[in-house]
């Protein structure tokens, strides 16, 4: 378990692309947060990328 955890999120639609970084404290046991986007819109492919040695589970 690391003790802070990076995960980008790469948007990529037809107006283009963005990046956006979302950062977190690590947990020992399954933890459920929220975090604050800023704005895209239309339709977006999103790609989550982790940094090596993450090992977080996404759920919907």
């Amino acid at each position: 378990m690391l003790s802070n955890n990076t995960v980008h999120l790469l948007f990529s639609g037809q107006s283009g692309e963005s990046k956006q970084l979302v950062e977190f404290d690590g947990a020992e046991f399954y933890t459920e947060r929220e975090f604050t986007l800023e704005p895209v819109s239309g339709k977006q492919t999103v790609t989550f990328l982790f940094l090596s040695g993450d090992s977080e589970e996404i759920r919907e």
